[in-house]
């Protein structure tokens, strides 16, 4: 705010240049040949007021123009190119990568220390907080990058044998995502060469948007760089001409002329769902939620690939499976805190095991070919010993759960208490849990029946 009205006189001496601020930066964009006089009128300006100049942290990129003169100023001369606002600017491609290379570096401590998280209660469910830490705070951290570089740099390979920024990326948090459930550690299996009951790889499944499509949530960025870029620019479009007007050519009419950013913008359009977007009218009026309107429907374009694959496999289980996931409400549980001061949704081990199950992997390869008691083969995947009551495994998820539904119960003061064979005269027990408030309905009790069906229902209750 201290450098508003300096800005404001700076714009209006030039009028057809770029000088903005954010935050404690200011940027000028000027034809080379005007560069020293417009930095020398802002210092004085600046100076004026008690402002300093950092020249130490300040630099010049000129891909074309000779920087000698504004360099005598003390500027670093950022030959190959420069960052803006965290993102790299530059015309030299290669360049660009590397920068690209190095977010991805930067980014490897926050996906290992969600890794690494503890927690001083033994109780503490940590794969799921880690899998909410990796979903919300590290899998679409990138897009940040997909809006400001051009798709060809972020999403497409500069080579057949070496992935994209984004690809990697995508990679990066897949790795990670098999390090929470724990697939070579805890089930051991191999990462890299897993097949679901369906003989398809989990890699599409986790990387679905989570409600109705049995996916987590943790969408390939990769398909996402052309309609983040097209985002950017719906929002850019109309305030760059305000800012800058000597780039008025290169904002309006985007369906037709022929710069660089027309043909970008049009290039990354052919490769979305067209939609309603009209590209000269980008330039009228900042358009909001293009970039979420699009990658609502590359995800759900995608959800629906997954599942024909599924149906095609002709695995009678596996498409059952599916179809228990095929609801708007089947992905909730996965939205959950891991923990409240008053009761808590699932432990580390039942969330491994419903992840496990969402996913259709074996968890226990070591029951193939066994037998239960009760005469039926026991299957690797769990959806036996999860659902019949002559296995150990039924019986303590049907506890965990009856005791976390005790005290949701009384948290929220529904007085809740086990039900015992005659609690109401009949010759056995009716009925789990007793809820004795139930303020929808005063001076009637209600009875609860808890049953264990399979962790790919609609919810973890049933």
């Amino acid at each position: 705010m201290g450098t508003h009205n300096n800005l404001r006189a700076m714009r209006t001496k030039y009028p057809d240049f770029m000088i903005d601020a954010y935050i404690d930066n200011v940027y000028i964009a000027v034809p080379a040949d005007r560069a020293v006089e417009v930095v020398q009128d802002m210092v004085k300006l600046q100076k004026a007021i008690g402002i300093d100049t950092n020249f130490g942290s300040s630099g010049v990129y000129s891909p074309t123009g000779d920087p000698t003169a504004i360099l005598n100023l003390g500027f670093e001369h950022r030959k190959r190119g420069t960052i803006t606002l965290g993102s790299p600017v530059s015309l030299d491609d290669t360049w660009i990568r590397e920068q690209l290379q190095q977010v991805l570096k930067d980014h490897e401590p926050r996906i290992e220390g969600i890794l690494q998280l503890s927690s001083p209660e033994p109780q503490f469910n940590i794969p799921q907080a880690q899998y909410i830490l990796l979903r919300w705070c590290a899998s679409s951290r990138i897009n940040y990058w997909l809006r400001n570089n051009e798709p060809r740099l972020t999403g497409e390979r500069e080579s057949a044998d070496i992935a994209s920024f984004a690809e990697q990326h995508d990679d990066n948090i897949y790795k990670a995502f098999t390090r929470i459930i724990g697939a070579e550690d805890v089930f051991g299996l191999d990462p890299e060469n897993m097949l679901n009951i369906a003989s398809l790889s989990p890699r599409e499944q986790v990387q679905l948007s989570t409600a109705g499509s049995g996916g987590f949530g943790l969408p390939a960025q990769h398909k996402l760089c052309n309609a983040a870029y097209i985002g950017s620019w719906a929002l850019a479009a109309h305030f760059v001409p305000m800012v800058a007007p000597m780039l008025q050519e290169h904002t309006a009419n985007l369906d037709s002329v022929d710069t660089n950013l027309a043909k970008n913008i049009r290039n990354a359009l052919s490769k979305v769902p067209q939609g309603h977007i009209n590209l000269d009218r980008l330039s009228q009026r900042a358009t909001p939620n293009i970039q979420r309107s699009l990658a609502e429907q590359i995800n759900t374009d995608a959800a629906e690939e997954y599942k024909a694959k599924v149906l095609a496999s002709g695995n009678k289980v596996g498409i059952a499976a599916f179809h228990s996931m095929d609801d708007d409400k089947a992905g909730n549980w996965l939205d959950a805190l891991p923990s409240s001061p008053m009761f808590r949704l699932m432990d580390g081990t039942s969330w491994l095991l419903m992840a496990m199950s969402r996913l259709m992997l074996p968890v226990c390869k070591d029951l193939e070919g066994a037998t239960c008691k009760c005469g039926q083969t026991i299957d690797v995947y769990g959806h036996h010993f999860l659902t019949c009551k002559h296995c150990k495994f039924y019986h303590r998820r049907h506890e965990d759960i009856l005791k976390q539904l005790l005290a949701c119960g009384n948290s929220v003061d529904l007085r809740t208490v086990r039900a015992w064979a005659g609690m109401y005269g009949n010759s056995s027990k009716l009925w789990d849990i007793v809820f004795l408030r139930w303020p929808a309905l005063p001076g009637v009790k209600l009875g609860a029946d808890l049953s264990i069906t399979s962790a790919t229902c609609p919810s973890n209750l049933s």
